[in-house]
């Protein structure tokens, strides 16, 4: 990232591509809006991420942007714990969480946040029933809300988008999202 915008460092012709677009003012215009989901997204290590997000919207200053919180990171895949265990709960068994996403610092980007506006999604608050990680959902249907350590699944993703949809459907309408159908 320069003071013009995103730059790659990497010599590959769609990741050229990708940073030619993301400079390009005729294309960011285009945009209905971004949502941005990244583990552990306030994390001092997805500071670029958080710059190009700025520079867009310096760019396109009607472009909605959404922030995802994080969720729980295992220290072993869930499907593994699982298979162990014989129960869905040992996913979310704190001496098995390498991430607690109650520990989720401060909702804030890691630089400055002036003149830059996102909404933010908590995803604790939509799938836990309290403030502990004991009453998160870790399973749907009988499938795992993630098989690796951290990336939800099919069925799982679902669930959370539904109740994206019917929390926060009014705020995604007012921040420029088309309202959730459905």
């Amino acid at each position: 990232m320069t003071a013009s915008g995103p730059v790659s460092s990497v010599k590959n012709r769609p990741c050229q591509r990708r940073t030619i677009l993301l400079n390009d003012p005729g294309f960011v215009a285009t945009l209905d809006g971004i949502v941005y989901s990244a583990n552990k997204p306030f994390d001092e290590k997805n500071r670029e991420g958080w710059l190009v997000l700025k520079h867009l919207q310096r760019i396109n200053g009607k472009l909605p942007i959404v922030v995802l919180g994080s969720y729980i990171n295992t220290v072993r895949y869930c499907s593994e714990l699982y298979n162990r265990f014989r129960t869905f709960a040992a996913c979310r068994d704190p001496r098995y969480i390498s991430y607690n996403p109650f520990d989720e610092p401060g909702y804030r980007p890691p630089d400055d946040k002036s003149g830059f506006d996102y909404l933010y999604i908590d995803k604790t608050r939509l799938l836990c029933a309290t403030d502990t990680v004991d009453s998160c959902q870790v399973q749907v249907n009988g499938t795992a809300a993630f098989y690796d350590k951290h990336h939800l699944s099919l069925p799982f993703a679902t669930l959370l988008g539904q109740r994206i949809a019917d929390t926060y459907g009014r705020e995604l309408n007012q921040v420029g999202f088309p309202a959730p159908q459905g």
